[in-house]
């Protein structure tokens, strides 16, 4: 091993230099801060550590000890330097501690790559010159011995993925599912009721858990991300663990942190419905493959599973394809062996205690809601609204129908790959029996039923949208990993290079994800989001109300301002059939004119008609009586202030009510 120690101090002399190149200013104008100073230092160190190692490095990969913890605490360092490189060059972050954090990481980037290219480059040959256990680089990278803990990678990759949307970001507004859930947070926290003062179409689990989000933060938005991320977080954990119990760990490990990196594409800027249902699917999982398995049922495991299906029903009703996919996967398993059979009994128990907490949870909302005399609205706006708004011609379906099942497949090959192997899978299901498959093969057996289930379900209103398609990754990472743990086992000869090369090919199958963490990355700029809320912290209070005229209910939360009415976001009112839309414009009306908002934002919102209302002039579009009220009263009582964002293609037009608003 000493006879190559030359070869491993190339890396770290290479870094030191390119460190001593930046700190003398030829490599541009460095100035030598005391920020610089400090990643100098850090440099150094770490050269220093990694040649104290090359000299003691015999046993560093198999014994504990202080050398060992240096090897972990470098590599470490240097995978997550790699995470801060972009954080530092292309995020942009807020006032106050955020703002120096992120000024430190943008100051030292240079150095924090030089520190990677040095650790990484170091470790990779360290690993790949240890002949001394006679043993491959795979095993000593993915042993039990563990160089580096799994959980580390898997919150880098978490990190990764949800740091592009942490609310800390310099000029960050919410996306439009996120501001419409932390503004009724925002509303419940207040004492307002969803569905009777606060109206989206959604089951009133996501609400709560926005407010819960705001209570832990005082109402900062990051209590809602730090929520996202830990159950993201503790998901994977659980995945990890379900995947390391059926296949190898070189197989697990790196298919699962590039299914987490795949979130990218559909987790969009998070807090959406299917997001929170991933969590209690994974949990379900966990509890059914890991904790109480197949031989273990009892009436606490069938209840814990029913109520966790509650919790995805009361987050979206159509995020149950786990719970089917179960359901089936017993059915296939157990009633073909007869009704006399002991397991048999055990899956009807199982069952039977699973509705009962599935009923138990949904009987706690309804139990609530008519308390607060809102059961009715509960049933119209999240059930009844549903139905009218899923209800779709043959063609849109069809139309959807293709897109359901080519969205994720043409992401990346990575994806493609997984799709496909539902095929073989199903193939080998058949030709072993689907018994005794299931028998031995439960966790695959469940991601061949909840693949199809799931893509039905997120199909069934008609409409794609991308985080429709969330809860369909966990399938396609399990079937990855069952189809390479297939063709794997028929390898016998220098098994350990095609192992490597399936790992670099899963890599290179997945580049083209890199394209949405630079646009997630990309730096925002004031946007009329930004300035609108400015203007209204200047020129509003809080008990004032204000109207947001299209889909833009961001405003609301940044501002920390509040709409005088139930229909804060207006869009849906379009949407309704004519008998409906009657009551709801009648309703929107009164609440206006009883509270009359101090400021209307007209954002111009495309998917509405259009008001005219600038100046003197005022015309309204053509449209039923109880609309073109709403639009009159408009023109009668407010009058055109300012534009946001003149110059760009989303400027918003500030309207002011007039001194002589009357108020009924």
């Amino acid at each position: 091993m000493k006879n190559k120690t030359i070869f491993l101090h190339i890396p770290v002399l290479l870094s030191a230099a390119l460190a001593l190149i930046q700190l003398s200013g030829i490599a541009g104008n460095a100035h030598l801060t005391t920020t610089r100073i400090f990643y100098l230092i850090l440099v150094f160190i770490g050269c220093l550590f990694w040649l104290v190692l090359y000299k003691k490095c015999g046993n560093i990969c198999r014994k504990k000890g202080y050398r060992a913890f240096l090897f972990q605490l470098c590599l470490f360092l240097s995978l997550l330097s790699i995470v801060l490189i972009p954080i530092g060059k292309r995020l942009m972050i807020k006032e106050g501690i955020a703002y120096t954090a992120g000024a430190v990481i943008h100051q030292g980037e240079s150095f924090l790559v030089f520190f990677a290219v040095q650790n990484l480059c170091s470790a990779l040959l360290l690993v790949f010159t240890l002949r001394k256990y006679e043993t491959y680089p795979l095993r000593i990278l993915l042993s039990e011995s563990h160089i580096i803990p799994e959980f580390i990678f898997i919150f880098l990759a978490c990190l990764l993925v949800f740091g592009a949307f942490i609310p800390l970001r310099a000029n960050y507004y919410p996306s439009h599912d996120y501001a419409i859930f932390a503004y009724i947070g925002q509303q419940i926290l207040r004492g307002k009721m969803p569905y009777t003062e606060l109206w989206d179409h959604k089951p009133p689990l996501i609400f709560y858990l926005n407010a819960l989000g705001l209570q832990l933060t005082g109402g900062s938005l990051l209590g809602i991300w730090l929520l996202e991320f830990a159950a993201f977080f503790t998901g994977a954990l659980i995945l990890l663990r379900l995947l390391k119990r059926r296949f190898p760990e070189w197989i697990s490990l790196p298919v699962l942190l590039l299914g987490l990196l795949h979130y990218v594409r559909v987790l969009d800027f998070g807090n959406y419905t299917e997001e929170a249902s991933l969590f209690f699917v994974l949990c379900a999982l966990g509890l059914r493959f890991t904790v109480y398995p197949i031989s273990g049922y009892t009436a606490l495991s069938g209840f814990i599973n029913g109520f966790l299906c509650g919790m995805a029903f009361t987050s979206k009703q159509n995020t149950i394809g786990c719970w089917a996919a179960l359901f089936l996967l017993d059915t296939l398993r157990f009633l073909p062996r007869g009704n006399n059979n002991e397991a048999f009994k055990r899956y009807i128990h199982y069952w039977l205690y699973s509705a009962l907490g599935f009923l138990s949870l949904n009987a706690v909302w309804v139990i609530y809601f008519a308390k607060n005399n809102a059961l009715s609205a509960y049933w119209d706006v999240a059930f009844r609204f549903n139905f009218i708004y899923s209800d779709k011609s043959t063609e849109s379906r069809l139309a959807c129908a293709w897109t359901t099942l080519t969205f994720l497949p043409s992401v990346s090959f990575y994806l493609l790959t997984g799709f496909l192997s539902w095929i073989p899978v199903c193939v080998n299901c058949f030709k072993v029996g689907i018994r005794n498959f299931i028998d031995k093969n439960d966790l695959t057996a469940w991601a061949l039923i909840a693949l199809p289930a799931e893509l039905i379900l997120a199909g069934l209103s008609g409409m794609n949208y991308q985080h429709y398609f969330i809860l369909c990754i966990t399938p396609v990472i399990i079937l990855l990993c069952s189809f390479i743990d297939k063709i794997t086992r028929r390898i016998a000869y220098r098994k350990w290079l095609f192992q490597t090369g399936i790992i670099i090919g899963l890599c290179a199958a997945s580049l083209p994800i890199a394209t949405f963490f630079s646009d997630n990355y990309m730096p925002r700029t004031p946007s009329s989001y930004t300035k609108t809320r400015d203007y209204l912290l200047g020129e509003t209070t809080p008990d004032e109300p204000i109207l947001v005229w299209g889909s833009r209910s961001a405003i609301y939360v940044m501002s920390g301002r509040y709409a005088p009415t139930a229909y804060f976001n207006e869009r849906p009112l379009y949407l309704f059939p004519d008998e409906i839309q009657s009551a709801q414009w009648d309703e929107l009306l009164s609440d206006i004119q009883t509270d009359p908002p101090q400021v209307i934002i007209y954002t111009h919102d495309t998917a509405l008609p259009f008001i005219e209302l600038t100046g003197s002039s005022c015309k309204i579009p053509a449209g039923a009586e109880y609309k073109t009220a709403v639009y009159q009263y408009f023109c009668d009582n407010y009058h055109y202030e300012t534009t946001i964002n003149p110059e760009f293609y989303d400027a918003w037009d500030i309207f002011r009510r007039n001194e002589n608003t009357p108020e009924y």
